[in-house]
């Protein structure tokens, strides 16, 4: 059985006249703007801008721009180490990066930052942090010195290889008196060895050096006492020998090599294994006739033993202020 055609029932002329006027997708229309520009419903028309192109490999775009849009804002993604973001401030005839993230990296005034954070400003201030519009911290970082100024006050700190100068130094104390303080307060742990991360036994700190060699070639005992002898040894003190500690440097060990862990010539320390005797609060520490230990009871009193006060008692249980006297006395 052959199949009959189907019978043409529709007039074609009257189908191409309805698209193209009610429908309207087969009307052509001219391109709104000039070359390269990216096309937008203008008004039911196409329009073009001077200021969103496409250049024929990425999209070029001047004035504002205003994202809105979910959770991530304006979300950039790319490979490894390359350039995410490159704005670029383009005035007085040269061109200079404003910002670019390239990697992890993120550069201000800087084309290819090399670590986290690298900023470059000219003749500014490398950073400034506001706390309004006249109180201002600055850090500006040019010929090899760095220098920290609060509130257009002068230079907070200035450092540079050879040092460090501050306006006014201060450890401890948060409202200095004077240019230099030190503030050691039991009260607030900063010694306490009851206190965790404090002074732990045979530990201290100060004024510390790192200068001379152990006797023999053997090794320093941590918390014991030591005086640099006329060789550049340090030799445990001992009061019942002249020429022991009484008029040299002297010295607690922190460790047990001079040069690696130093040597403690004024300040805290805790002498809970080397230091004999009662201790009292305020009292007196002196040179032992036991090698390399303290006296914090009494001062030795044999004939040909010396006396030299080397501290003070806190009321920190086993905590000295280790301040050797300039002077000392024999016992005839």
């Amino acid at each position: 059985m052959s199949q009959k055609p189907i019978p043409e029932v529709y007039d074609r002329g009257r189908l191409i006249n309805f698209l193209e006027s009610d429908v309207g997708f087969l009307t052509a229309s001219a391109p709104g703007g000039s070359d390269t520009q990216v096309q937008y419903n203008d008004a039911g028309s196409f329009g073009g801008s001077t200021n969103f192109k496409w250049t024929g490999t990425a999209v070029e775009i001047t004035g504002a721009v205003v994202v809105n849009s979910g959770d991530k804002g304006l979300h950039i993604s790319g490979t490894v180490n390359a350039t995410l973001l490159d704005i670029t401030y383009d005035g007085a005839g040269a061109s200079s990066p404003a910002l670019t993230v390239t990697g992890n990296n993120v550069g201000i005034g800087v084309s290819d930052p090399d670590c986290a954070l690298e900023i470059f400003a000219g003749s500014g201030n490398q950073l400034k942090l506001s706390e309004n519009g006249t109180d201002n911290t600055t850090f500006d970082h040019r010929n090899e010195v760095l220098t920290i100024s609060v509130d257009g006050g002068g230079n907070a700190m200035f450092m540079d290889t050879k040092g460090l100068q501050v306006g006014k130094a201060t450890f401890g104390v948060n409202s200095p008196k004077t240019a230099f303080e030190v503030h050691f307060s039991g009260a607030e742990g900063n010694l306490d060895p009851a206190k965790p991360g404090n002074l732990a036994d045979n530990e201290g700190g100060g004024e510390v050096i790192y200068f001379g060699v152990e006797a023999g070639g053997t090794t320093l005992t941590a918390g014991k006492m030591y005086y640099l002898n006329a060789s550049g040894i340090w030799a445990e003190t001992d009061a019942s020998a002249t020429g022991s500690g009484g008029d040299q440097l002297l010295a607690i060990s922190l460790g047990t090599e001079a040069t690696s862990s130093g040597m403690l010539i004024r300040g805290f320390f805790d002498a809970a294994t080397y230091l004999t005797g009662a201790f009292t609060p305020g009292a007196p520490v002196y040179v032992c006739p036991d090698a390399g230990y303290m006296d914090a009871a009494d001062p030795p009193g044999g004939s040909g033993e010396f006396v030299r006060v080397v501290g003070y008692c806190t009321t920190l249980a086993n905590v000295i202020y280790f301040n050797p006297s300039t002077t000392y006395v024999e016992i005839s």
